[in-house]
C-alpha cells in the first residue's frame, strides 16, 4: 500500500510496517513504524514504535526517538511538547530537546 505523494513523500506499507519513500521510489525511511502521520508544515511526521511515539523528518531523520507516551503539534515556533509518564520534553525541528 502507498498513499498519495504530498511535497515528493509517500508512505508506503510493507508485512504491516510504514516507511517513507521519495517520488522516484528511492527509500527514506525503511518500513519499520506501526503508524506514521502526514507532514506537518515543519515538514514533520509523528510515528509510533511498539507503543511509544517519535517525530520524524522529511528527509528521514529521527528527530525525536520513540520515547513518548504523546505529542502535542507545533505551537508555531518550531517546538512540539512531548510528554512520558509525568515528565514532559519540548522537542524542536532541529532535534533539541529541553526539559519543560
Amino acid at each position: 500500500k502507498v498513499t498519495p505523494f504530498d511535497r515528493n513523500r509517500a508512505f508506503f506499507q510493507l508485512n504491516d510496517k510504514w516507511g517513507i519513500i521519495d517520488n522516484t521510489g528511492k527509500v527514506i525511511v525503511a518500513a519499520q513504524y506501526d503508524r506514521i502521520d502526514e507532514f506537518d508544515n515543519n515538514n514533520i511526521a509523528e510515528f509510533t514504535l511498539n507503543g511509544k511515539r517519535g517525530l520524524v523528518n522529511i528527509n528521514g531523520k529521527v528527530i525525536a526517538s520513540a520515547q513518548y507516551d504523546y505529542i502535542d503539534y507545533d505551537y508555531g515556533d518550531g517546538r512540539y511538547e512531548a510528554a512520558k509518564g509525568y515528565s514532559c520534553d519540548y522537542v524542536y525541528t532541529d532535534g533539541r530537546v529541553v526539559r519543560a
